[in-house]
């Protein structure tokens, strides 16, 4: 790739110049001020354009060079530059605007004919990299630049290394990825996105508010005005079936979640059943089965040890307590349907007490609660709006019969007109018959004075006065109306009807919401009372017994031990006196016992305590069914359900949306047919804008954490891959770099970072040790290691702007040799200031 030649149209201190350039070595050797570095920027303008003057205004401190490039006296700002590339001329011609590169132009060029193959982005598709890495690497100055490479410039180099083609720069990435969580969330106190947004949103409501409409004919604004009305009451027909529709739609499904909690205790009671040959057994069955095992591990304790020691002890605790006899098991299983009964009641609380309230019912009941508005308030609002309404009407009327009386006017100008017609035909016959003629004259001209009289009398302003009369009434109830709905937070900015509306929709919620808490609070003071009553049977019963624990599953469980151990006691201190013939026996009767109970049931490893919580949940689980299902019936009849109706609810807030819209695009409609001066311009796409940056609002939170997440990703992922290219880069360098060996008889290397670094002494030291003669020729090296790593065999030009001028004559010599060699093969442009320092 080569620069054939450019010109600077009016660019900084050159107009009208022209620069041709040579295929190996170009030198340009003048004095300071002449404009090298222009013609240097130029280049780099007219392949990577101008930054705008926002994007880099006071970023270093510098003036920007969009500014420092803009000629004092105006004019056309740029030029063009010619180049070769792929085997093919290209012009591009670039001119630029004062601050904004909005308004830059840009145009290339292909053999003389405009192309496009190159895209907006010249720099990037020519070397395949962002400016700041062509600034790095085809480009030295006198300026101590840092040696190492860019995110842009290791995505060229893995091209090369891989035969990937991606046009994606990481250090463009990143840094857009950082700016632009920066606009969402700043570190320090400044505008960010969510300002911006917010002012954006007061903007288009004032816009809302004061738009108007284009003036049309009157005849087209009656027939649009009787369209909306048949709209409207459409829209409020559409409305109302769709309220209906949602009403029944929301008891269905409250209906299908009570039938899904029954089938989810039916499918619990069929889980049970399954595990015992489809039957359930009873509490007593249980209990008898509990006994009889506990019986015969007593009885077998009994037949090898005796009565255990203490047990004396332990059956006058428990005969003192059963000394008024022991609990029966039909009172046991009274007591147990007691405390089933008790959580059932508790279940049912816990369901009342979970219902919530929805976010727009609790702002309607902040609206409402502190100051409900009263009957008579109501009433007089009703009044209000009604008179609004009617005098709207009549105004209408007034104005319709204004303009009839000023049709009027304009007939005696039509007889006008006919008289002077006559008037003309009475001379020319009075040439023929004199007493004809002049008969015709005469009646003409007593016409023509009545016509006077009828065109100029003055116009009757009752009928204006009236309708000023009106307006200033309308404007009285609006007022009014205006006064009492702002203290419930209701603006009339969208008009008085969308107001009035939606402060009558969302007092009629709150009613029935209050009814509906109401009557929830009189079910939860029921099932408190029978809870408490309840509790309080159980907790007597329970203290009879010695047992305080308000937890009554586990009391009646420890009665149940008591009663137990009681009876097993009872009955270990009569079977001592028995043989161990009768107490084998006894185990053996047992045995059948609970063998009967096993084979009934089907239970292949007996486990009392297991079997037991099966039972009570099957117990509950059946209860809490039928319970349900009993529930959803009395429901389905309450609320009339025959067919739940096909699809899903409908969104009502937009068809209110579109009413309050249609509302007041009539309301605005009515005015302009009054004055036939002005109306309302359209404001749904306004609407729509605010709507979408509201919903915007709400999404930059989370954007701003995905933003900062993904830009430490693609740091971590440009590390990864800058490791896999440091070695053909290392070993390019090293080889021009043998040139500073001979020369400084030092070892020179380059580490993982492209960081140089030199043996002295035995150790390794960094590049900032060297000279800065010596660090700008590590410079040219390292870039001349990049170029022949990236393009290979077609590499670009290089632009020397005076970087040598720290190097003594020896080593000059030397760098002067090396360019001149790869000016053989490759463009150099090299630009200097003093004849010491050309080849």
């Amino acid at each position: 790739m080569k620069i054939i030649s450019c010109y600077l149209e009016n660019f900084g201190c050159f107009n009208q110049k022209q620069f041709n350039f040579n295929d190996g070595l170009t030198v340009i050797n003048e004095e300071n001020g002449y404009g090298k570095s222009t013609l240097v920027a130029f280049i780099k303008a007219m392949f990577y354009g101008l930054d705008s003057y926002r994007d880099n205004y006071n970023r270093d401190g510098a003036l920007p060079e969009r500014l420092h490039y803009y000629p004092f006296a105006g004019g056309e700002y740029g030029g063009n530059l010619t180049f070769n590339y792929n085997g093919k001329e290209y012009k591009i011609e670039r001119f630029f605007a004062p601050k904004s590169d909005t308004l830059d132009t840009l145009k290339v060029f292909s053999n003389g004919v405009e192309t496009y193959e190159l895209g907006e982005d010249i720099g990037k598709a020519v070397f395949g990299v962002d400016k700041a890495s062509f600034e790095r690497l085809a480009f030295i100055s006198s300026d101590e630049i840092e040696i190492k490479s860019t995110s842009s410039i290791n995505l060229k180099l893995n091209e090369f290394l891989n035969g990937n083609d991606f046009d994606i720069s990481l250090d463009d990435v990143i840094l857009k990825l950082d700016k632009t969580a920066k606009e969402y969330k700043k570190s320090r106190q400044s505008r960010d996105r969510l300002t911006i947004l917010q002012e954006k949103i007061s903007d288009l409501t004032e816009k809302i508010t004061n738009a108007r409409f284009v003036e049309n004919s009157l005849g087209n604004k009656l027939v649009k005005f009787d369209g909306l009305k048949q709209s409207l009451a459409n829209l409020s027909r559409e409305i109302e079936t769709a309220q209906k529709t949602n009403e029944l739609l929301s008891d269905y499904a409250h209906y299908e979640e009570l039938i899904s909690l029954k089938n989810a205790s039916t499918e619990k009671v069929s889980e049970i059943l399954s595990k015992y040959n489809g039957q359930v057994p009873s509490l007593s069955e249980i209990e008898v089965v509990r006994e009889t095992t506990n019986k015969n591990r007593e009885l077998s304790a009994l037949i090898s040890d005796g009565l255990v020691s203490g047990s004396d002890n332990e059956f006058e605790a428990l005969s003192n307590l059963f000394k008024n006899g022991v609990p029966t098991d039909s009172e046991i299983e009274s007591v147990e349907k007691y405390i089933a009964e008790l959580s059932s009641l508790l279940a049912s609380e816990n369901l009342l007490k979970a219902q919530s309230s929805s976010q727009r019912e609790i702002e309607i009941e902040n609206k409402f609660s502190k100051n409900p508005p009263s009957e008579t308030l109501i009433r007089d609002i009703d009044a209000t709006f009604n008179l609004y309404k009617e005098t709207g009407v009549e105004i209408d009327d007034a104005t319709r019969t204004q303009r009839a009386v000023a049709e009027t006017k304009k007939k005696p100008y039509l007889l006008f007109a006919s008289i002077i017609v006559l008037l003309l035909a009475g001379v020319g016959i009075s040439f023929v018959s004199l007493i004809v003629g002049l008969s015709i004259v005469g009646i003409s001209l007593i016409a023509f004075f009545i016509a006077l009289v009828v065109a100029f009398k003055p116009q009757n302003s009752n009928g204006l006065s009236i309708i000023h009369e009106k307006r200033l009434k309308l404007s009285e109830y609006e007022n009014k109306l205006a006064f009492i709905l702002t203290q419930y937070g209701y603006s009339l900015d969208d008009g008085v009807v969308y107001a009035y509306s939606s402060f009558k929709r969302d007092f009629a919620d709150y009613l029935s919401r209050t009814q509906l808490n109401e009557d929830r609070d009189v079910k939860l003071n029921k099932l408190n009372a029978e809870i408490s009553n309840i509790s309080a049977k159980l907790k007597g019963y329970f203290a009879n017994f010695g047992i305080l624990s308000e937890n009554f599953v586990t009391a009646i469980a420890e009665l149940k031990s008591k009663i137990n151990s009681f009876i097993s006691l009872k009955e270990r201190l009569s079977v001592i006196k028995k043989g161990k013939e009768d107490l084998t026996l006894k185990i053996s009767e047992n045995n059948l016992i609970i063998k009967a109970f096993t084979d009934k049931y089907a239970i292949s490893t007996l486990d009392i305590n297991a079997l037991q919580t099966d039972v009570n949940l099957y117990i509950a689980e059946s209860e809490k069914a039928k319970s349900l299902s009993k529930r959803a019936l009395e429901y389905k009849a309450e609320k009339s359900l025959a067919q739940k109706p096909d699809g899903v609810a409908v969104n009502l807030s937009e068809l209110n949306f579109k009413l309050a819209s249609l509302q007041e695009e009539l309301a605005l409609l009515s005015s302009e047919i009054e004055s036939d001066e002005y109306i309302v311009e359209k404001i749904d796409g306004l609407i729509s804008e605010k709507t979408a940056l509201e919903q915007t609002l709400k999404e930059y939170k989370k954007n701003h954490e995905l933003l900062l997440a993904t830009k430490d990703l693609l740091l971590k992922a440009e590390q990864n891959l800058k490791d896999r290219y440091v070695k053909p880069v290392k070993d390019e360098f090293i080889k021009y770099s043998n040139l500073l060996e001979q020369t400084l008889g030092e070892k020179v290397t380059m580490t993982k970072d492209f960081e140089i670094t030199f043996e002295r002494n035995g150790k390794e030291r960094s590049e900032k040790h060297l000279s800065s003669g010596v660090k700008s020729i590590c410079a040219l090296c390292f870039r001349l290691a990049l170029i022949k790593n990236m393009y290979k065999d077609k590499s670009p030009f290089l632009i020397l702007d005076d970087p040598f001028v720290f190097l003594d004559g020896f080593h000059f010599e030397k760098v002067a040799t090396l360019i001149k060699e790869l000016s053989l093969d490759s463009q150099i442009l090299y630009f200097t200031c003093h004849k010491s320092r050309t080849f």
